[in-house]
C-alpha cells in the first residue's frame, strides 16, 4: 500500500506531539482521518473526545525514514 501524503503528514504530527509514553491525544474533529491510517503503523484509542494515537514501531520507522 502507498501511503498519501495526508496520512505520512498525520503520523509525523503523531511523533512530534507524542507525550513520553508515546501517545498524542487527538480531537474528535481530526479522529476520521486517524482511522484512515492502517492499524500496523498507528495503535488507536478512541475516546468521546476524540482520542489517543501512537505509531507501533514500523509505523515509527515509515516516519524516520520519510
Amino acid at each position: 500500500m502507498k501511503l498519501d501524503r495526508g496520512i505520512l503528514h498525520m503520523m509525523r504530527l503523531a511523533k512530534k506531539d507524542a507525550q513520553a509514553d508515546g501517545w498524542t491525544k487527538v480531537s474528535k474533529a481530526v479522529w476520521p482521518a486517524i482511522t484512515a491510517i492502517p492499524d500496523d503503523l498507528i495503535e488507536k484509542r478512541p475516546s468521546d473526545e476524540g482520542g489517543h494515537v501512537r505509531l507501533t514501531d514500523r509505523g515509527d520507522a515509515i516516519v524516520l525514514y520519510s
